[in-house]
């Protein structure tokens, strides 16, 4: 009987690329009762499986309040989460320890997880395998708590960003060599939506664009990159870059702004 429940019981997943979500029968917004509620529970989330000390949630969450009010607080917010994930029914529980709390998974599985035992378990990049490839880089649908801004997920943020901006990059370099330039233009533009102040990414696209011949578009794409520049750094384009532009067989110079 316990076998056919968890059989018919639909398996739960905790998303956690651009917001917190879970998947039961379909993706949702877990409604927590107040921001410090859902925070704590990233938290918990984002230490999955490790014990954490009261006294440092108490110095992350509620820095400046008095310890008494802290620790009222904190039991508070603690409780608000338990019974959220009460009412999901999903597994997840918070284990109360001698001296702080562990979040146990139940056996819910986390798209963070899932993507990075996938990435690592990838063939190398083939005609055959190159779907898998992509279907990997469409999963990254935004960065790793991206909509809250957490600052304790800033490292782990910047860690799987850049392992996705790679493997996307070594994608590239394969559609590059097997001439797919659509698709290696397409991806590239993927790239540039999480990372707008790449140089080097608004320069490959400057070069993919020249050799299918786009000329308009390598000049669009130098002068957003140009603007960029100068509004967020007030910097110019790096010198091979324009060199790289005026050697170009298309005569560009006169297309571009300024000049």
């Amino acid at each position: 009987m316990a076998e056919e429940k968890r059989e018919s019981s639909p398996q739960a997943k905790i998303h956690c690329f651009q917001s917190l979500q879970i998947e039961v029968s379909g993706l949702q917004t877990i409604r927590w009762r107040t921001a410090k509620a859902q925070e704590l529970f990233a938290f918990l989330i984002h230490r999955r499986g490790k014990p954490v000390r009261k006294d440092y949630l108490l110095e992350l969450f509620w820095t400046d309040m008095e310890w008494k009010k802290g620790y009222s607080l904190l039991y508070t917010t603690v409780y608000q989460i338990r019974k959220t994930l009460e009412r999901l029914g999903n597994g997840l529980k918070i284990t109360n320890l001698e001296d702080g709390y562990l979040l146990e998974m139940g056996g819910i599985s986390l798209d963070v997880e899932e993507w990075e035992s996938q990435l690592r378990s990838l063939p190398p990049i083939s005609e055959d395998s190159l779907s898998k490839h992509m279907e990997l880089i469409e999963q990254y649908r935004g960065d790793y708590f991206a909509e809250y801004d957490y600052l304790w997920a800033e490292s782990e943020r910047q860690r799987l960003l850049a392992d996705w901006y790679d493997h996307a990059m070594q994608v590239g370099r394969y559609l590059v060599g097997e001439r797919e330039y659509p698709k290696a233009i397409a991806l590239y533009l993927r790239l540039l939506r999480f990372l707008p102040h790449l140089e080097e990414l608004h320069f490959t696209l400057m070069q993919q664009y020249d050799t299918v011949g786009d000329r308009e578009a390598v000049t669009l794409q130098y002068n957003q990159l140009r603007n960029m520049l100068k509004e967020d750094f007030d910097m110019d384009p790096r010198p091979d870059v324009t060199e790289w532009l005026q050697k170009r067989k298309h005569v560009y110079r006169g297309e571009i702004e300024g000049n």
